[in-house]
């Protein structure tokens, strides 16, 4: 996932429009899954150089969402939520520790 944030729009493109038409190859547009299709060639071909943490997350989130749809499985509830509420829970253990110190 990090090398195709860093590679070049162009780049990128290549790679999904290639693995796109490999996969979709011969899927009328209203056949089961040729949504996926779609949603794959509306990925963002201009992304930041130097992507926000909150960027990557969701880019993380949508590759997890699509690779859930791809291999016939349920979408995939994001993961987030939980992971900041850890993030929360751990510096407040911190700093509680911190101050009975």
């Amino acid at each position: 996932m990090h090398e195709l944030a860093r590679m070049s729009a162009d780049e990128r493109q290549r790679i999904i429009d290639d693995f796109v038409s490999e996969t979709f190859h011969g899927v009328e547009p209203d056949a089961p899954g040729a949504h996926i299709a779609q949603a794959m060639r509306t990925v963002p071909k201009h992304l930041p150089t130097d992507p926000t943490a909150e960027q990557v997350d969701a880019w993380v989130e949508r590759y997890w969402q699509l690779l859930a749809v791809l291999n016939g499985r349920p979408p995939v509830l994001s993961h987030i939520p939980a992971f900041e509420w850890l993030i929360a829970a751990l510096r407040a253990e911190d700093e509680r520790v911190r101050i009975s110190e």
